[in-house]
């Protein structure tokens, strides 16, 4: 059976809907798995027992973590937050990692993962790192802007090799490395670009967007490919 990938929701601010890029989708089931849209929710069981029962998550991007994760106070920059998002990711995190299940974040996905386990953010980059370059591109997504170097030993550098160019829309990013994280990938202006975790399957999350990569890059359909075949032993396993 292919294997299902639990995707945390993005939520329409006015709303209130759950809207989610078919991106995320058709490169999980291109990529051998079936993507499951998770509701929005605070309850704790219900959050378990997606861990138990789903083969692999996904932290989809979206609005910004709120800074007080990180025991900080909002700057000017800091943009659109959504508390009950914080809430539920940071709790289905715990509860997936304590089941050592696959975790694969995108964009916010780096960000919220790197938060939930103790590490910091660049709350916006103009701000906080005026020299950094430019990581708002705009459309097409699917044209890389800038490359990154990718560290040797790492998951990242076994799909993508050394260095890779890679599409950007971000405004925040990782400041410090979560403990028991590793900075996987670094842009050249020094901006912390992909994370991974050891003593897991798979736990790796990227500041890019490789669903958008997928149709016309060969290492990001290599990525995707080593997550849904991470979350393939787990669905073996249960």
């Amino acid at each position: 059976m292919r294997p299902l990938i639990g995707i945390t929701p993005q939520v329409d601010p006015d709303s209130g809907i759950l809207k989610l890029h078919p991106n995320y989708f058709s490169a999980l089931a291109h990529s051998g798995a079936q993507g499951v849209l998770l509701p929005l929710t605070e309850d704790s069981m219900q959050l378990e027992q997606f861990a138990e029962r789903l083969d692999g998550f996904l932290l989809s991007g979206g609005p910004d973590p709120h800074p007080a994760l990180y025991g900080e106070l909002p700057i000017p920059g800091c943009r659109r937050i959504d508390p009950a998002r914080d809430h539920m990711e940071c709790a289905l995190l715990k509860a997936v990692l304590r089941r050592k299940k696959p975790v694969f974040g995108i964009c916010r996905g780096i960000q919220i993962l790197n938060v939930a386990l103790g590490g910091t953010l660049w709350q916006d980059l103009s701000v906080q790192m005026p020299a950094s370059a430019l990581h708002e591109q705009q459309p097409p997504y699917t044209m890389p802007i800038h490359p990154v170097e990718l560290m040797p030993g790492t998951i990242l550098e076994r799909c993508m090799g050394k260095r890779q160019w890679v599409n950007s829309m971000h405004h925040q990013a990782v400041r410090t490395v979560a403990p028991g994280l590793c900075a996987a990938a670094v842009a050249p202006d020094g901006v912390v670009e992909a994370i991974c975790g050891q003593g897991m399957p798979f736990l790796v999350a990227v500041q890019w967007h490789p669903e958008f990569l997928f149709s016309v890059d060969a290492s990001a359909r290599a990525l995707f490919h080593a997550f849904v075949e991470a979350a393939s032993g787990a669905n073996r396993l249960s």
